[in-house]
């Protein structure tokens, strides 16, 4: 199987996205270590296609993606938004990162324990 066809990491305009998250996190000053955190956490959401449970569909970032999508739309203007969806820093960046993936399990997740935010595998 195809990365292209297995997850969204395999569209390009979701690594420009990525690379956007990543500069406005570093703008920020979120550290480098939380960084990785976060991607660790949103990598469980990279499933393609994209199924109506996740993330991309269940949140302000509904807008950029088709039904069934392998990739965000690529539009400017979605890429502009979901960029800021995904590094929203209303009430700090990293507890709203954090917050944001782990929130949502994906729909195969199995509780792994109790911690300060749930942590699903």
């Amino acid at each position: 199987m195809l990365l292209r066809e297995s997850s969204l990491l395999g569209s390009v305009g979701m690594l420009r996205i990525l690379g956007g998250v990543y500069r406005n996190l570093k703008e920020d000053g979120v550290e480098d270590g939380d960084i990785q955190e976060f991607f660790k956490r949103l990598d469980r959401h990279m499933s393609a296609p994209v199924t109506e449970q996740s993330i991309w569909r269940t949140t302000a970032a509904n807008e950029d993606f088709e039904p069934n999508a392998s990739a965000p739309i690529m539009r400017q203007q979605n890429i502009v938004h979901l960029t800021k969806v995904i590094t929203e820093v209303q009430e700090g960046a990293r507890r709203h990162l954090i917050h944001w993936t782990a929130a949502r399990p994906p729909p195969h997740a199995t509780w792994r324990g109790p911690c300060c935010y749930p942590a699903y595998e």
